[in-house]
């Protein structure tokens, strides 16, 4: 892995990410307040890099039931703050609010790192494993979100195939659980899993976040209209446009060559992860890197798909672009954990290389 690739691109895109935001809300609300998520997640990075995964191993089950308890107070009445009819946020007082659903991205991770660390894993690691994700899954699509419900869903069918789990169980759930998605789900989560195949035919109801996003990222052109020059972005018509739809912001106001430069930070960034991920000497640290890297690139798709219409729209944000403390945090503290495990492999050979040279030479 190259650590100078992975910092240029990661700088890259929170640099994008960051100059989107503060264009499309300003510098007195979240353009500041995101600058200090940025800040502090890349003070979490910095630690994380500096020890090896193993250090938090440990962690991993008691940060699972803490991830449970805090989504378990989240869904009680006046623990929880509702937002646009979804309760999903918990009030720490001065430092805001925060959203425990992205915590548990971290938890699932860790937690099914530490089940599937042993080598060819069966029925018994892949049953634990499914049942730590469903009860997360239950809890997060209790209030509702059903963006960071499938996040987890991701997260649990990526790391299960990187470990080598039952396929027969993995292909069973995963078709089952699209039989009965259609029963479980709320009727406007179906329209807006349907009406993404048409927008047009209700471009101001269902349709409108889908078609006003097209419509933005269209009328950039090739070099854009200028940051905080975007007529759509800066006048409202794509709503709440530096969350989960900032990347119309960055092709209206930066153009499809302003696109292109952070599809290809981002690719950038994958590469150099992925090679980590497989490369990495630690079962458990390769599992907690195959689950870091399926939450990134997931996300990452799925965001993307949906701001140009190939995707419904479910709220999932774009890794470091979206604004959200939480997401943010979550996010630079997984790039930290990925360094951590790069850089003890780094050492190892060169470790191993010196204690051969400092043996003493046995003659006959």
């Amino acid at each position: 892995m190259s650590l100078r690739a992975v910092v240029c691109s990661l700088l890259g895109l929170l640099t994008v990410g960051w100059l989107a935001v503060w264009s499309s809300a300003g510098w007195a609300g979240e353009g500041s307040r995101q600058l200090t998520h940025i800040v502090m997640g890349l003070g979490l990075l910095g630690l994380c890099a500096q020890s090896r995964p193993l250090a938090i191993r440990p962690l991993a089950i008691p940060y699972f039931f803490a991830s449970a308890a805090a989504l378990l107070l989240v869904l009680l009445p006046g623990v929880g703050q509702t937002v646009n009819g979804s309760q999903r946020w918990l009030s720490l007082g001065p430092l805001g609010t925060w959203q425990p659903s992205e915590f548990a991205k971290l938890a699932l991770i860790l937690i099914l790192a530490r089940v599937y660390q042993g080598r060819n894993p069966g029925w018994r690691a892949f049953l634990t494993a499914g049942a730590c994700t469903g009860l997360l899954f239950a809890l997060i699509a209790k209030q509702p979100d059903l963006g960071t419900a499938l996040v987890l869903g991701a997260i649990f069918v990526g790391m299960s195939w990187v470990a080598g789990a039952p396929s027969l169980g993995l292909f069973g759930l995963i078709g089952g659980g699209a039989a009965l998605a259609p029963f479980a789900l709320h009727d406007y989560q179906k329209n807006r899993l349907l009406i993404f195949l048409h927008p047009e035919t209700d471009p101001r109801g269902l349709g409108y976040h889908i078609t006003q996003s097209q419509l933005a990222i269209g009328s950039g052109g090739w070099v854009g209209q200028g940051l905080g020059q975007g007529a759509l972005s800066q006048n409202g018509f794509v709503p709440e446009n530096w969350t989960d739809f900032v990347f119309s912001v960055i092709g209206e106001e930066l153009g499809l060559l302003g696109a292109w430069g952070l599809l290809a930070l981002g690719a950038l960034l994958a590469v150099q992860l992925l090679r980590v991920s497989w490369t990495c000497r630690d079962r458990y640290e390769s599992m907690v890197c195959s689950g870091v890297c399926t939450l990134l690139g997931f996300q990452g798709l799925v965001n993307l798909s949906m701001t140009v219409g190939l995707a419904p729209v479910v709220g999932i944000p774009l890794p470091f672009c979206t604004y959200g403390g939480s997401a943010m945090l979550i996010n630079l503290v997984g790039i930290g954990l990925i360094l951590g495990a790069a850089q003890a492999d780094n050492t190892a050979p060169k470790l191993q290389e010196l204690l051969k040279k400092t043996e003493p030479e046995v003659t006959g």
